[in-house]
């Protein structure tokens, strides 16, 4: 359940700027490392929230992409809903 969201946390507090397309370069500059580490820390509060699809409320549960959405969301950054997304992102 964590994988997207570690990798996407991987790209935002990556130090490296990839020669890449310029969304992609715009995303890994708006967190800093100390917003990843916030990222976590809230992210680890969540342990234990049941698995139920579709869903991306704490108090209902989470699927994967729930997950990763309600998280990054909670800090300002917009991330897609779906895996569908992830993919075109």
């Amino acid at each position: 359940m964590l994988f997207p969201f570690l990798l996407l946390l991987l790209r935002l507090s990556s130090n490296a700027q990839p020669a890449a397309a310029a969304a992609e370069t715009q995303v890994l500059t708006i967190a800093s490392p100390s917003i990843a580490q916030k990222l976590v820390k809230y992210a680890k509060t969540l342990q234990g929230v049941t698995y139920k699809y579709g869903a991306s409320n704490p108090e209902v549960g989470f699927d994967c992409s729930g997950f990763v959405h309600h998280v990054f969301r909670r800090f300002g950054i917009d991330v897609p809903r779906s895996s569908v997304g992830f993919k075109n992102t």
